[in-house]
């Protein structure tokens, strides 16, 4: 549709096929279970747990939310709190939300690895304006000149040396804010295996003079464009913070686990 600009509601077409097919899966009911399930603790802490019965009620009679858990854990790993009200919501609108529900969440790492990206900033790891390639991340994109074999690996492509450019000057600010130009740009060979790995995944973003036809370079000027970088976000701050916690440790073999564990963990 689009190679003949066509617009196409993909969405529309295949939303009648996507709920049929998932309505085989669960017996659907025509009333929604709206009855809440609140979660009491032995011992909690009554004052939060009132607080947030009162911000899910709010939330509930506002027509906000078909269903809440939310669950609080102090830093000895003691839950405080621990609520849900509601249904699971579409399809599973029948089913009520408990607070062992499985609810599939997206993009939840992303406020925790922003946060140890300002706490390290805090801490004089980095900053938010130097180009990562410069010292955090070298490997990112390495050398000011464009390779010789990265030029004929994309012969058609005009804009390669301004594209290497872009990449050159890319800071964790244009990350953090989402303005990189790497929003749409995945590892090549990405399989379920490979996305397990945060390393091999920020090692993707790295320029490889091996296998330079690989090499992901932003799509627009950093800083011009605002995109979502629903993917490539994680990857690209851990790589950042990695290096950064590397060049003040001396540990080459250190992981973004293990980096994580030191900065943000619960002590």
């Amino acid at each position: 549709g689009s190679k003949l600009e066509i617009e196409m509601p993909y969405l529309d077409v295949l939303k009648p096929y996507a709920e049929q097919g998932l309505g085989d899966l669960y017996e659907r009911q025509d009333e929604a279970v709206t009855e809440p399930t609140i979660k009491e603790l032995s011992e909690g802490n009554p004052k939060l747990e009132s607080e947030i019965e009162g911000v899910i009620n709010e939330l509930d009679r506002e027509g906000h939310v078909s269903g809440v858990q939310v669950c609080v854990i102090d830093q000895s790993g003691k839950i405080v709190a621990d609520k849900a009200m509601g249904n699971m919501g579409g399809l599973k609108r029948n089913v009520p939300m408990r607070t062992n529900s499985l609810v599939l969440g997206f993009s939840c790492t992303k406020g925790i690895v922003a946060t140890m990206a300002h706490m390290m900033v805090e801490e004089d790891y980095l900053s938010y304006d130097e180009p990562i390639c410069e010292r955090a991340w070298p490997a990112f994109c390495p050398g000011e000149g464009i390779p010789e074999e990265l030029k004929l690996a994309f012969p058609e492509e005009t804009t390669i040396d301004e594209q290497w450019e872009w990449k050159r000057s890319i800071t964790l600010r244009h990350i953090l804010t989402h303005t990189a130009g790497l929003s749409m740009s995945l590892p090549m060979k990405f399989t379920i295996k490979s996305m397990s790995s945060c390393e091999e995944c920020c090692k993707a973003y790295e320029y490889d003079s091996n296998a330079p036809g690989q090499t992901l370079l932003p799509k627009t000027k950093p800083g011009d464009e605002c995109s979502y970088h629903f993917m490539s976000f994680g990857w690209l701050v851990a790589g950042t913070l990695v290096g950064a916690y590397k060049n003040r440790s001396g540990d080459q073999s250190i992981t973004f686990e293990e980096v994580y564990n030191a900065i943000l963990a619960p002590k």
